[in-house]
């Protein structure tokens, strides 16, 4: 895994992330197209 540092903190993250801001939200198909299993499913 490659890392970069974060400003002048010190604190490292990952280069690549996962964006999850859209689930929990009917907008994006919550609760019709997928459910709670398949949100924790695709972060693990």
């Amino acid at each position: 895994m490659e890392y970069v540092e974060l400003g002048k903190s010190g604190f490292k993250v990952s280069v690549i992330g996962l964006g999850t801001w859209q689930i929990g939200t009917r907008l994006w198909g919550w609760g019709t197209e997928y459910s709670e299993s398949d949100a924790i499913a695709t972060v693990q």
